[in-house]
């Protein structure tokens, strides 16, 4: 910023924080890269002055996009493409193109394989430059691509096998089931898997698992594929409950408002210091009974416990936006930005609570802020969770929620990487130290597992802190029931994790639909149900 007119000029610090000697009549002007320039004379009543710059949005004249100059392929044009185009390789995170990801990725198909070996290190012997085997102290082997012994480069690769991931030599493939194997390098697989493919990947595709029109699930040998086939192992909501405390059993066994009204007096005092035992009895009672004055009266008598807990405040303003109290929401997620302004979380939250109550401006301010801050390496990208969803969250935000301008052909492509998945599900947690695996089992009796897992670190990013929210997009190709466990690790407070589930039908469309769920974590490991969800 400067004073017009003069020499004098000073930067705010990292919360956005300034001084500078002013005197009454100066004009200063408050200027930064990509924002709009705002002006602000200084009065004789003013010692302070704060402003918010507003991210600048310049709209191009005169150009005239081809069909013919877009090299960029959709998803579902290389989904349709798949069978009869070399260069297309399938993984779990989408279709990559060879020709236009700009990394050097090497695609060898099934029929170029050594089909003579016994397993899949000797089925790509030779087949890739670069990539290397190498003895472990156990006699296991490991697999490096390009520059082992960098220091840019010291991890071994990783395997994915139509979407599931092995750290170790998945030596069960079949090397005659094999359709088509990309050699991902260690920088392209980070930034598509995040950190623990920071020493590349190796994805597989198997002809058994190639959806098309032209080749179908159905016909194709499942059995050539292991340890990814549903047990129906997981316990019932049931079952879960049976473990939940005393007071919460004997509140779910109230049949009357009345019978659980005394319940819930009876334990107050007991639990007189325990800020989950508000938030369970806040969450039962919203759920069941319609007693506003006395639900709200849970929580506003006890308030104390909650106002230097971020942990409890978050989880409380999951139940607040459940009730679609977005505004008590966003005054607690304000709080906690307040005391977290360096967590990219913060950032999703509030943009996320301001679009809520429909401040779109200061949604708008606060995406670009995160954007500068990732810019200027104040922020870490978190490419496995917190990131992606940002970035879905604020093509919504555009597309639906501003006057904006943007491009139809943005557009397009912004529809087509979500064609044929439109559900969307977003987990949210309130303990960023939360950890456990969620299994999504299709209605082909098929899982994948996604976890949380903080054991691994990103070479290149660092370790991905401070994120505590998830987003999956279910194909809608696949029609039938899906089911969503998880089996919770614990978190270091000891304290229950409270998972927060946003379901979207139609997301992204004018008929876009949602539903929010609740669930109290605490039973550790053991892989339990979470709801079930039909395409």
């Amino acid at each position: 910023m400067q004073i017009t007119e003069s020499l004098k000029q000073t930067q705010t610090d990292t919360y956005g924080r300034y001084i500078i000697m002013a005197q009454i009549g100066d004009v200063i002007s408050f200027d930064y890269l990509g924002f709009e320039k705002v002006q602000r004379s200084v009065l004789e009543t003013i010692h302070n002055i704060n402003v918010t710059l507003n991210v600048k949005v310049e709209e191009l004249t005169g150009v005239t996009v081809t069909e013919k100059g877009r090299l960029k392929k959709t998803e579902a044009e290389m989904f349709s493409e798949y069978l009869t185009n070399d260069e297309f390789a399938k993984t779990g995170f989408g279709t990559i193109d060879k020709k236009t990801t700009g990394n050097a990725i090497t695609i060898v198909n099934g029929k170029d394989l050594n089909l003579a070996g016994s397993n899949i290190l000797d089925a790509i012997d030779g087949k890739v430059p670069g990539l290397r085997v190498l003895w472990g102290n156990y006699r296991e082997k490991y697999v490096f691509i390009r520059g082992y012994g960098s220091i840019n480069n010291k991890r071994k690769a990783i395997f994915e096998v139509d979407g599931i991931i092995y750290e170790e030599v998945p030596y069960f493939l079949d090397v005659a089931a094999i359709d088509r194997v990309a050699v991902i390098p260690g920088l392209a697989a980070a930034t598509r898997y995040g950190q623990v493919a920071a020493g590349g990947v190796i994805a597989i595709r198997t002809k058994a698992a190639v959806y098309s029109s032209k080749r179908g699930m159905k016909n194709s040998d499942q059995a050539q594929i292991r340890n990814n086939i549903y047990e129906h192992d997981a316990i019932s909501k049931e079952q879960v409950n049976k473990n939940f405390p005393d007071y919460l059993q004997v509140l779910f066994a109230s049949n009357s408002f009345e019978a659980a009204k005394k319940v819930y007096q009876e334990n107050e005092k007991l639990y007189s210091s325990s800020a989950s035992f508000f938030l369970d009895a806040y969450i039962y009672f919203t759920a069941n009974w319609k007693q506003e004055k006395f639900n709200n009266d849970i929580i506003s008598n006890h308030q104390s416990l909650f106002d230097n807990n971020i942990n409890e405040m978050k989880a409380l303003a999951y139940v607040f936006q459940r009730e679609g109290q977005f505004e008590k929401a966003n005054t607690l997620y304000t709080s906690v930005f307040v005391k977290r302004p360096d967590y990219a979380q913060s950032y999703r939250d509030m943009a996320n609570s301001y679009v809520e109550v429909n401040e779109v401006q200061k949604a708008a301010n606060l995406y670009g802020r995160y954007t500068k801050l990732l810019n200027d390496s104040f922020l870490v990208a978190d490419t496995i969770g917190l990131h992606l969803i940002i970035t879905t969250e604020f093509n919504h935000f555009l597309q639906h929620k501003t006057d904006y301008m943007i491009s139809s052909e943005d557009l397009k492509e912004v529809a087509a990487m979500r064609e044929g998945a439109d559900t969307r599900l977003l987990f949210e947690w309130n303990d960023d130290e939360a950890e456990f695996d969620l299994q999504f089992v299709n209605p082909e009796n098929r899982y994948f597992v996604s976890s949380t897992s903080r054991n691994y670190q990103n070479e290149y990013f660092g370790k991905q802190e401070n994120s505590s929210s998830k987003e999956f997009f279910l194909e809608s190709e696949i029609k039938g029931q899906w089911i969503i466990n998880i089996n919770y690790r614990g978190n270091e407070s000891g304290m229950p994790t409270y998972l927060k589930v946003t379901s979207f039908e139609g997301y992204g469309t004018d008929d876009e639909k949602s539903n929010v769920r609740i669930y109290r974590l605490f039973l550790k490991n053991v892989n339990q149900n979470l709801f079930f969800y039909r395409l």
